[in-house]
């Protein structure tokens, strides 16, 4: 059951770790948004999703973001889990179409029409 979907682009520089971290952020505040309080947060990136799980203040480039991310954490249940990038091919797609959109776009209990088909595939899948 699809609960929200969001594609947002992010301005950034090119940094992968960046990208994630904000990325990160910006799924975070989205949960908050729409009143999630039992949430799974996935990511492709090991780094990233080791570095949210810690108690510890991260001195990089990105570690800031990661801070605020931290300081969105107000649910009553959370967990970040790492997945490989074929493990979550919904995600990897709205990303992808981020590309092509001049600023976001939220779908509630719903994906967009072209996303239907790779979360039908995620599901069978499972």
């Amino acid at each position: 059951m699809v609960i929200a979907t969001l594609s947002q682009r992010v301005m950034t520089n090119p940094s992968a770790e960046m990208i994630e971290a904000r990325a990160a952020r910006r799924a975070i505040q989205f949960a908050r948004e729409i009143g999630i309080l039992d949430v799974n947060f996935e990511g492709d990136s090991e780094i990233i999703i080791q570095e949210l799980s810690s108690k510890e203040t991260m001195h990089n480039s990105y570690g800031l973001v990661l801070e605020d991310a931290k300081d969105l954490l107000h649910f009553q249940r959370y967990v970040f889990t790492h997945t490989r990038r074929s493990g979550n091919s919904v995600a990897h797609a709205l990303a992808r179409r981020a590309l092509d959109i001049p600023n976001y776009s939220v779908w509630m209990e719903d994906a967009p029409p072209d996303i239907i088909p790779i979360l039908y595939s995620d599901f069978v899948s499972i």
